[in-house]
């Protein structure tokens, strides 16, 4: 009776670790990201520790196995370590800022070099509690080989996989859809870790005594008060996403450790990233600052007016203007400008909710009573595929092109999808993060824009990015008309505001090599410069001719 009720126990935990071990990915690499980023690079090195650590546990748990005849102890024992350091793992991740700096500064301007200190740092972190993992599965199933033979070895196995996998579909949706919405990031891990810990007093108390099982259970509960002590920094003080902004290590320290003080206006774990909303500063001079997915969502209020008027006055010389559509709030600089516009209604699309709260109830409050503004929680590519009724103006703002999500929004079928949601008159304007290109990548972007849209201009603003405008109207309107008007509502973009390439270029001769869905050049390319930066100074950048336009 009490062997069945073991075999059953053993079956139970295994999927119940299973279950923990996809909450504790989840939630690892969303503590990381922060720091590393949401590119398919630096999701790609963290998953590449976490397996690199199952791997190393299943070549360990393996040799164990052979070697111990106290099989249920040893699961036990392995299910202990991974809770205690379960519970560590994420203000560990917080803590190590010091590191991230050094590390940063030392190796990127190697790309393959800093991918290789990022894995480093990942296993770092993971490897332990990975490597515990991964031995389990062998030790498990030698367990259930010295029970039953050699002859249910392959039946058992195929069991243990299904349950461990079946908990571990259970574990990433519960972390995504359940826990970090309601319990956040941290406290998702908690849970897991007490998880693990109570797999290993249920295993230890069957198989080895109740005195060894509330050790375990000590054990645990000391794992879970000790992590209470690690103090990281209360906000997210340094990411890759700005390392570029600051000269030297030193300069990164001190800026990090004025952020450590900041107030915590606003914070949200949801689904789609974490949101803060902070507040710096000397008396008197206090900035408010938005970082999403640990990425500084900022920019100058004159760059990002022009984002909306430059498509704005490029339709209206050419026809009525009365709807607009705008894809990413950010920080809500571009929208507030264009309500400011004569038009009947626009269109706010924005993907995190955490952004978009911020703005409700902080950063611009007056865009949520204005009646002409609707504002929708969505994918931008996903609204106009749902959506059938055309626009006069569509404004797109990727946030930090380097992940799907936003360098989505740079691609010859979104493009040609924008194309379709256009008036006859309509324009389109394409925010470009042109400080993270090289000439290469921004000519395979404009003969991808080029495919689309008839008539295209690329104006330089004087962040030093670049606002795409196109439009497909038989006439198009005079550039010069379009920047005197810009100029009459944003004065200060006087001096600074210039056309880089105008719609009076030759047209390209072929419109091949172009960034697409099935090939985003330009997010991986942007992804290396998020982290080496450009190939050209900003100083010396200027649009070139390269069969573009």
């Amino acid at each position: 009776m009490r062997a069945r009720l073991l075999r059953r126990s053993v079956y139970l935990a295994f999927g119940a670790s299973g279950a923990a071990a996809l909450v504790f990915e989840v939630t690892w690499t969303r503590t990381l990201s922060t720091v590393m980023g949401s590119s398919t690079y630096a999701l790609s090195t963290m998953l590449a520790a976490f397996m690199a650590g199952l791997s190393v546990g299943g070549m360990v748990g393996a040799l164990v196995a052979e070697r111990t005849r106290r099989l249920v102890v040893t699961f036990a024992l392995c299910e202990l370590g991974i809770g205690v350091l379960g519970f560590a793992i994420n203000p560990i991740i917080r803590s190590l800022t010091p590191l991230y700096v050094t590390t940063y500064y030392s190796f990127h301007e190697s790309f393959v070099g800093f991918s290789v200190v990022q894995f480093a740092i990942a296993f770092l972190v993971m490897g332990a509690p990975t490597t515990l993992m991964g031995m389990s599965f062998p030790v498990v199933v030698k367990l259930f080989a010295e029970r039953r033979g050699a002859a249910g070895v392959g039946r058992d196995a195929g069991r243990l996989y299904a349950v461990n996998t079946l908990g571990g579909i259970a574990g990433s949706l519960s972390a995504g859809f359940l826990l970090i919405p309601l319990v956040g990031v941290g406290r998702a891990a908690g849970v897991a870790a007490t998880v693990d810990v109570l797999n290993a007093v249920v295993l230890l108390w069957l198989g080895a005594g109740a005195a060894r099982a509330a050790a375990a259970g000590v054990a645990g509960i000391g794992a879970a008060f000790l992590a209470t002590q690690i103090r990281p920094p209360a906000v997210p003080t340094f990411g890759y996403a700005y390392g570029r902004r600051f000269e030297s290590a030193a300069l990164a320290r001190q800026v990090s450790s004025a952020a450590d003080g900041a107030e915590v206006l606003f914070h949200d774990e949801g689904i789609e990233g974490d949101v803060w909303l902070l507040r710096s500063g000397p008396p008197g001079h206090r900035e408010t600052t938005l970082l999403n997915g640990g990425k500084l969502e900022a920019g100058d209020d004159v760059s990002f007016a022009l984002l909306g008027q430059l498509p704005y006055f490029t339709a209206r010389l050419s026809g009525p203007v009365r709807s607009v559509l705008s894809i990413g709030l950010g920080s809500g600089r571009t929208l507030r400008r264009l309500v400011e516009l004569p038009v009947e209604s626009v269109e706010s699309v924005e993907l995190s909710r955490g952004v978009l709260e911020a703005n409700r109830r902080f950063l611009s409050p007056e865009l949520f009573s204005d009646a002409r503004v609707s504002h929708v929680v969505a994918d931008g590519r996903n609204h106009l595929l749902v959506e059938k009724h055309p626009y006069d103006v569509i404004v797109v703002s990727p946030s930090w092109a380097t992940d799907v999500a936003s360098a989505g929004l740079l691609t010859d079928e979104f493009f040609s999808l924008a194309a379709r949601h256009l008036t006859p008159t309509g324009a389109i304007g394409v925010w470009v993060d042109f400080t993270m290109m090289d000439d290469a990548d921004m000519s395979r972007l404009l003969r991808t824009f080029a495919k689309s849209f008839r008539h295209v201009t690329a104006w330089r603003v004087p962040s030093g990015d670049v606002v795409l405008v196109g439009a497909s109207s038989g006439q198009y309107a005079d550039e010069r008309h379009v920047e005197q008007l810009a100029l009459g509502a944003t004065p200060r973009a006087r001096g600074a505001l210039a056309v880089a390439l105008s719609d009076a270029r030759p047209k390209p001769s072929a419109l091949d090599d172009l960034n697409t869905d099935d090939h985003p050049v330009i997010e991986f390319a942007n992804a290396r410069s998020f982290v080496t930066g450009r190939a050209m100074a900003p100083a010396e950048a200027g649009l070139v001719d390269s069969g573009a336009r």
